[in-house]
């Protein structure tokens, strides 16, 4: 498993890479590390071709001695395009491995953090920068840890043949090369902290450019003429988050360069050093021309690359902090579990439950008793922000972070694994998802455990004929078998209203025990909401079922009302006993009365 709760350090820019595309990440590796062996062996064979050939002008030694140093040059350019080759073919299926499992391995982890979790903004920025080509990231991170340790290699080869012929030098290039270093590990910091920075603005100009994009808000976008208001705004966001990642990239690389520019100057008087050794018959011409040869292009990689790797390296080093963050974070226990098998409802029960919104500090639920026992049909109204969905939420789980207790089976749902938990219940919520599958997918995820079973397509049909959509459906291209959406070319959306049956059918296909409905009929018209009802308290007769809506027509025919305000109970009973008495629900239904006439 590549996302692990621990602490991802640098050598995870190997290992990641590794367990992804093992193969690849060796050879190249291996390729990469010996590429930066061969400069060494040029100094050396530079030296030798350069005294060969000397000799062999001044008529001291024959042509053939100028074989060798030859054969080894050229084999050493031979070999140095080779490697480049295969070290870019070896990337490749690395970058490919790195996107077939990272993203899985992302997808995954999203798919399996708690609710609470997945609604938080914080988390979301975490995964934009996450999931913003990983592939290309972790590629960047092998590449430059392998080419700063292929740099060291070559670095100590040159420092070496130095040491040989004028030992004190390297000591003093390593001690010019230390302000590079530290003034690339804070650059590389500083930007990556500008990435996070600029996360927030990203998230909020990405909305507006989908906004001014999509088809879903096409209408409006004509009929209100929004456009250019929204582009201003993108406009200013986009440009903010630019600026200070500009900022920042720009203050980094002038100073990065400033103090290479410097430390190249240097290496330029370590090559008049040895001129001057040279004079002095302490070092070889041929080995004097093979060094200076040499420090040009180690001025090339100090200059330049070396800065670069080591910006890079720091910047990988806060990408893993990002990585250790989202890979600690919690998962629903048993989320990725095959579906548990429906267990008889016997009672549930809310005791002394009270519940707050993360970072907010008004209680939503306060002190909440409620208990709701198998086989009977309740209904949950109230004004807007009472509390009704967020009840609905803790009962099945997606927040746990409240206080009381809340059991089904007198056993605390804290202790159901995720799958146990879920197979109490189907649920419906207002914002129901649309998914672009086929019509017939679309229901069947209703029942997941014997989702493609023969008898599954039996009880679709059942389903669908008691919705009286069956009609609607063999006009239908593909009939069940259409695929919705436009994500298709063949694709057929479809009304809002009839989304929503579809919606309900997933619900109704479903073997759990309990139905859990809020405001399953807010896109229909009066008469086919009035069907949707008769029919669904027909197919749920066996069924315990939780309703909540905002037209009271709809619930007056529940078993037990409950009427909250202000997050607790403060009326409960049938229609008829609510009715009798002055209160909350006699003047919501008075208000709606109209309706029901």
């Amino acid at each position: 498993m590549i996302l692990r709760k621990k602490r991802y350090t640098s050598w995870d820019n190997i290992l990641i890479p590794y367990k992804c595309c093992a193969f690849s990440t060796v050879l190249y590796i291996l390729i990469r590390i010996i590429e930066y062996i061969t400069p060494t062996i040029q100094i050396a064979a530079t030296a030798l071709f350069i005294e060969k050939a000397l000799s062999y002008l001044s008529g001291s030694s024959p042509r053939e001695e100028l074989l060798l140093p030859i054969l080894m040059l050229s084999g050493i350019i031979v070999y140095d395009r080779i490697c480049k080759l295969l070290s870019a073919l070896c990337m490749q299926y690395i970058k490919n491995g790195l996107r077939a499992h990272f993203h899985t391995a992302i997808i995954q982890k999203c798919a399996n953090l708690t609710y609470a979790n997945i609604e938080s903004n914080e988390t979301w920025e975490l995964f934009q920068r996450i999931d913003n080509k990983p592939e290309d990231r972790m590629a960047t991170g092998l590449k430059s840890i392998i080419e700063l340790i292929g740099m060291g290699v070559q670095f100590l080869g040159f420092l070496g043949a130095m040491m040989i012929n004028v030992w004190w030098v390297p000591f003093v290039v390593i001690i010019l090369s230390a302000p590079i270093m530290i003034l690339g590990i804070r650059g590389g910091k500083k930007q990556y902290e500008a990435e996070r920075e600029t996360g927030k603005y990203q998230i909020q100009y990405e909305y507006l450019g989908k906004t001014m994009t999509n088809r879903d808000s096409a209408m409006e976008r004509s009929l209100f003429n929004y456009q250019d208001r929204l582009i201003l705004q993108w406009d200013k966001l986009f440009k903010k988050a630019k600026c200070l990642q500009r900022k920042v990239t720009i203050n980094t690389m002038v100073r990065m360069k400033v103090v290479s520019l410097a430390l190249s100057l240097a290496m330029f008087m370590v090559d008049f050093i040895i001129l001057l050794a040279v004079a002095k018959g302490q070092v070889s011409t041929g080995m004097f021309i093979a060094l200076t040869q040499a420090s040009i292009g180690i001025i090339s990689i100090m200059s330049w690359e070396f800065s670069d790797r080591i910006k890079e390296f720091a910047t990988q080093r806060e990408f893993f902090k990002d990585i250790t963050h989202f890979a600690a974070l919690p998962e629903t226990e048993g989320a990725a579990s095959e579906p548990a098998p429906p267990v008889p409802l016997q009672y549930i029960e809310f005791r002394h439950v009270t519940f707050r919104y993360p970072n907010t500090e008004d209680d939503v639920i306060r002190d909440l008793c409620l208990k709701i026992e198998p086989g009977r049909h309740y209904a949950i109204v109230g004004r807007n922000g009472s509390g009704k969905t967020t009840l609905t939420k803790l009962l099945t789980g997606l927040y746990t972070d409240y206080e009381g207790e809340i059991l089904i089976n007198n056993k605390s749902i804290k202790n159901y694994m995720a799958s146990e938990l879920k197979s109490f219940f189907a649920v419906l919520f207002q914002d129901f998802a649309r998914y672009h599958i086929s019509l017939r997918d679309n229901i069947a995820i209703g029942d997941i455990k014997n989702f493609g079973n023969p008898d599954t397509d039996q009880n679709i049909e059942k389903v669908l004929n008691e919705l009286d959509m069956t009609d609607n459906i063999q006009m239908l291209p593909d009939k069940i078998n259409t695929h919705l959406g436009k994500l298709d070319e063949k694709g057929v959306d479809l009304s809002g209203g009839q989304w929503q049956r579809l919606a309900i059918a997933r619900v109704m296909l479903s073997p759990a025990p309990m139905y859990i409905l809020d405001e399953p009929t807010a896109a229909l018209d009066p008469m086919s909401e009035s069907k949707i009802y008769e029919d669904f308290e027909h197919i749920s007769q066996q069924k315990t079922t939780l309703l909540i809506s905002h037209r009271l027509g709809a619930t007056k025919t529940a078993d037990h009302i409950l009427v909250l305000d202000d997050g607790h109970i403060v009326q409960q009973g049938s229609h008829a006993m609510l009715m009798q008495n002055d209160g909350l629900y006699k003047d919501m239904y008075d208000s709606q009365r109209s309706w029901y006439q």
